[in-house]
């Protein structure tokens, strides 16, 4: 009988390997050694059937490439919501557009206006967290407000208070 559960899949597995490791293990290693040459031409020819000749790796990858590009916003919405995912944290999306809106350009830290399109390229809006994510702050609009990069990566992971003194 077929085991349906995935877990009980992967401990028969286990156990199965675990019975049978020292008696299958020099005889796969024998059968490695005995048929390397035509493991090598069966992976050289399995290589040659696969291999990208008409170019559409590249297309997909110049487009990938062109998406990112054009979706930065997009892209570091997502990139902060997956942190706060992984850390268990509460979270949704979080535009710095929306951000910049709603804080009417005015930087959270410095309490500057921050420019959209600035010059100086450390200069550019960000979405800074309150309570930092690395310290079990939520990647919400409520734990979110607009800052410099230059600020935020200045104020680093101190939570409440300013960035520190240069």
């Amino acid at each position: 009988m077929p085991l349906k559960d995935k877990a009980a899949r992967k401990a028969y597995a286990a156990l199965r390997y675990q019975t049978h490791k020292d008696e299958w293990g020099p005889k796969y290693a024998a059968h490695r050694e005995a048929n390397r040459e035509k493991n090598r031409t069966y992976a050289a020819a399995y290589y040659r059937a696969h291999r990208d000749d008409d170019g559409q790796k590249e297309v997909a990858k110049k487009r990938a490439a062109e998406y990112y590009r054009t979706h930065k916003e997009e892209n570091r919405a997502k990139a902060a919501t997956r942190r706060a995912r992984l850390r268990a944290l509460e979270a949704e999306k979080v535009l710095i557009s929306e951000l910049y809106t709603r804080d009417k350009g005015i930087c959270g830290i410095c309490h500057r206006r921050v420019e959209w399109e600035p010059k100086n390229p450390r200069m550019i809006p960000s979405h800074d967290h309150i309570i930092p994510v690395a310290q079990g702050g939520p990647n919400t609009y409520a734990n979110a407000r607009l800052a410099h990069l230059w600020c935020n990566q200045s104020r680093g992971t101190r939570g409440h208070g300013q960035p520190r003194l240069m």
